[in-house]
């Protein structure tokens, strides 16, 4: 349960680094199906990652 919880936080910053970024380039956060794809896919990676 450690380790989940660990992987939701590290998914969490990432995301809102992303959305950050995102303000910062582009002036405002743009919803796009394509990044909601390659959240989840990465979400696996990230939980195997916190080891």
């Amino acid at each position: 349960m450690d380790r989940t919880l660990k992987a939701v936080y590290v998914w969490t910053v990432l995301a809102l680094i992303w959305m950050g970024l995102e303000l910062l380039l582009y002036g405002e956060i743009q919803p796009r199906t394509v990044d909601n794809i390659m959240w989840f896919l990465f979400l696996p990676f990230i939980y195997k990652a916190e080891n």
